[in-house]
């Protein structure tokens, strides 16, 4: 019988390097000698990775205790009987001990909570990349796929006639200056990609040579190693160095190739159609009286123009 079920939190070392640490059983694999358990590492999320039986132990369930001297009020964090974080908050030679204010601060330090910083002005800043997602011919003209930057010194030169590219101090300035081609735009942003979201490819080369550079792609599915994704082009892999987010991008639907609806014939030379008769488009392919097909009607001008005498308008009610 398994030691453990699915759904159990356990510590636990997997079969690929890099994987070790917490993690919940999605997977068992009853009665295997070596890797029993398929585990979800908490640094590591996605479907999984089997690990090996003889590093996995149970997580007892944490607790907090928060004892004080006086002065120094400390917050430790348990797992069973095993000390695995603390913090301290120290009561200032000039101010009255509160055990209350001293807990509470030693808890959101132990919480992460206290490590909210201010920005440093000083920082080099970084360009910020922004994938253009369509065509735009106002003043000056964006192109679809290509990629435009503010620089560092917050300039973007939107194309060769921009002799006099604004300044601004980030995208959300940007946008808020020039809506209409903010608009046609789309952040890329050095992150681990989330199932759904699309990346911008940024190599030339995959690692398994099945996407190039400048390619966009769904994210379909996380692996367990950190930032690498499974990408809708056949299930392949990519690693972080090799993509941007496309941060909140969603492509446009794509418009159909060819006509569809519902026609009215107009003018008739010959017998094939009939003036006064309602035909269907579906997808581009049109029949005649006879059921024979006429294909790759992309409107109702080509229609006609290809039609020899026939004229037909749109069909649009009794």
């Amino acid at each position: 019988m398994s030691k453990f079920k699915v759904g159990d939190r356990v510590y636990a070392k997997g079969n690929i390097k890099g994987c070790e640490g917490r993690g919940t059983i999605v997977d068992v694999d009853k009665g295997h000698k070596t890797f029993e358990y398929r585990v979800c590492f908490d640094d590591h999320p996605g479907s999984g990775i089997w690990a090996f039986n003889n590093t996995i132990m149970a997580i007892e369930t944490p607790k907090i205790i928060i004892t004080t001297n006086g002065t120094t009020t400390l917050a430790r964090l348990y797992e069973g009987n095993r000390v695995t974080k603390t913090a301290e908050a120290k009561c200032g030679p000039d101010d009255e001990f509160c055990f209350a204010t001293g807990a509470n601060l030693a808890y959101d330090r132990l919480m992460g909570r206290d490590m909210e910083t201010t920005p440093d002005d000083n920082a080099e800043k970084e360009p910020i990349k922004l994938y253009c997602a369509k065509n735009l011919y106002r003043w000056h003209t964006l192109i679809k796929g290509l990629v435009y930057e503010i620089d560092a010194d917050g300039h973007m030169r939107i194309d060769e006639t921009d002799n006099d590219p604004g300044i601004y101090k980030d995208f959300a300035d940007f946008a808020r200056r020039n809506p209409s081609y903010a608009a046609c735009l789309v952040p890329l942003v050095k992150r681990p990609a989330k199932v759904g979201e699309w990346v911008y490819i940024t190599k030339s080369k995959s690692t398994q040579n099945r996407f190039a550079q400048d390619d966009v792609l769904r994210v379909k599915e996380l692996w367990c190693l950190d930032g690498w994704v499974f990408l809708d082009c056949g299930g392949y892999a990519a690693m972080p160095s090799e993509y941007l987010v496309l941060d909140g991008y969603q492509p446009e639907p794509e418009e159909p190739k060819y006509y569809s609806g519902k026609v009215v014939c107009i003018a008739s030379a010959h017998s094939f159609w009939t003036v006064g008769r309602v035909y269907e488009i579906i997808d581009g392919v049109i029949k005649d009286n006879t059921e024979e097909k006429r294909e790759c009607i992309i409107d109702i001008e080509q229609l006609n123009a290809y039609s020899g005498g026939v004229k037909f308008a749109k069909f649009i009610g009794e």
